[in-house]
């Protein structure tokens, strides 16, 4: 626990433990999550229609657009991607947002997803060029997910069970005492499993479920269990594929659980993602085994003025020592002489 803790603390951000958002665009509900860094960003949008698009820019392809874009704009790129980041963090009733299915020449689709506001005072512009995820994609960020929140809430539902049937336990043990319920309003009958799964199939509420918009599967408490089990993913990925009385130089992955990119013979540069957190980098400018010569002389001069002060110690305990018990042989002496 305190290991996962402390990973928590320090772990990098990314993509894969953002939440998903409901973006509702000509009638059409759309799901998108984004990572943003100072210099990048990863946006992935979900139709149900087609699958799962997505778009990675670094710094110089962010800048080549926004010039292109918002060629009156002169920020720097940090303040440009935390206006684009907070954008469509959700969906803003004051920005106007836009969606289109294109074509390129070399007959692949993609899909622009912008929108108009204003930054700083001045108009601004933006729009996300998205292609099709790979099916490895759609499964690590849909499909997982959806499956390990389902085990989660059965989970979590069959605990739920076992403290309502150890409640009614508890209230037929104080009925059995002779206590009763101060309002019969207030009364409940004793909970049935069955009677409770059947009344949930023919409910209105099943019914009204199953025609809910994909909007609703991102309600705050569903999107916060998504966050949470892909950041407790990350951590299992962590635990078991790096060994943590291993140097942090031989381990394949970062803090992060992503693995790291290298490049043979030249010790390996990581992506932006990987950047281990600077408490955990070790310091190498510092080497623990170097001492000053001034230090050394200070340990050599202690060293025998130790074992002088300890000498001298054991030396004054046993004169002491020898004082007493000549002290109690010439009180013995003086009993003898008065009989």
């Amino acid at each position: 626990m305190a290991a996962e803790m402390e990973w928590r603390r320090n772990r990098q951000d990314d993509l894969n433990c953002q939440s998903w958002h409901p973006f509702d665009i000509n009638t059409q509900v759309y799901l998108i999550k984004s990572y943003f860094s100072d210099e990048d960003y990863e946006v992935s949008l979900y139709d149900s229609a087609y699958g799962m698009w997505s778009e990675r820019l670094d710094q110089v392809d962010i800048k080549k657009r926004c010039k292109a874009l918002n060629p009156n704009v002169e920020a720097p790129i940090h303040q440009i991607l935390k206006h684009i980041n907070k954008s469509i963090e959700i969906q803003k009733s004051d920005i106007e947002y836009n969606f289109e299915y294109r074509y390129q020449e070399d007959g692949n689709q993609t899909i622009t997803f912008g929108f108009r506001t204003h930054l700083a005072g001045v108009p601004f512009n933006w729009t996300f060029h998205c292609k099709l995820s790979t099916l490895q994609e759609l499964d690590l960020h849909l499909i997982q997910p959806l499956w390990m929140m389902v085990n989660e809430l059965l989970r979590r539902q069959e605990e739920l069970k076992k403290i309502i049937v150890s409640k009614d336990r508890e209230i037929d043990d104080y009925k059995s005492t002779g206590a009763r319920c101060s309002r019969k309003q207030l009364e409940t009958s004793k909970f049935d499993e069955k009677s409770f799964m059947n009344e949930m199939i023919t409910s209105k509420g099943f019914e009204d479920q199953i025609r809910t918009e994909t909007s609703k599967f991102v309600a705050t408490k569903v999107s916060e269990l998504y966050k949470q089990l892909m950041i407790k993913k990350t951590w299992l990925q962590v635990q078991d594929s790096y060994k943590f009385d291993e140097p942090f130089a031989n381990s394949l992955y970062d803090m992060s659980g992503t693995q790291r990119e290298t490049v043979a013979g030249t010790g390996g540069v990581g992506s932006w993602l990987n950047k281990l957190p600077p408490s955990l980098v070790p310091n190498e400018s510092v080497s623990p085994e170097k001492k000053s010569p001034m230090k050394k002389q200070k340990m050599a001069a202690s060293s025998p003025q130790k074992e002088d002060n300890s000498e001298l110690k054991r030396r004054l305990e046993l004169e002491e020592k020898l004082a007493k018990n000549a002290e109690k042989a010439a009180g013995k002496k003086k009993k003898k002489l008065k009989f």
